[in-house]
């Protein structure tokens, strides 16, 4: 008497890399990384000497894929907030007194909203389109303004 076992599949390999392990950021770098994403320090330099470390050891702690990855998290934070804020902000202006704040604010929910028509195209002028012939209509006794650098002057008499 035989057992029949059903084969075993392969385990499935992975598609992609694993994540590396994520390093810890030390707390001093992260207070840097706040004050900088704050605007309580303006430079990286000024976020340095607030934390008591010299401005080239923070530096090469900012450039490591950890920070960046944290400095990009707390930027994306601060634009949510941003956009929940705006939108309070847009939604009292439509509620205006003054009619244009009020047109302008309803258009561009509208348009935000996928409402309506969007912006209209640039449209593109060709500056360096030179006129072919130029009509002088002043005075005869006031010299001809020449602008834009030298041009031919045709002196034509009017036939009778």
């Amino acid at each position: 008497m035989s057992i029949h076992r059903p084969e075993t599949a392969p385990a499935p390999v992975p598609t992609t890399a694993p994540e590396p392990k994520r390093r810890l950021i030390p707390r001093p770098v992260r207070d840097a990384i706040e004050l900088i994403a704050t605007g309580r320090a303006k430079t990286i330099e000024a976020a340095a000497q607030r934390i008591g470390w010299e401005r080239s050891r923070l530096s090469k702690w900012l450039s490591r894929p950890e920070c960046i990855a944290a400095a990009k998290e707390r930027a994306a934070k601060a634009v949510a907030v941003g956009a929940l804020r705006s939108g309070a902000r847009l939604g009292e202006l439509v509620e205006s007194e003054s009619a244009k704040v009020a047109m302008e604010a309803t258009k561009f929910s509208l348009q935000a909203a996928g409402i309506g028509p969007g912006t209209a195209a640039p449209v593109n002028v060709n500056v360096e389109v030179r006129a072919g012939w130029v009509i002088d209509l002043s005075e005869p006794d006031r010299p001809m303004k020449i602008v834009g650098g030298a041009a031919k002057v045709i002196d034509a008499k009017p036939s009778e």
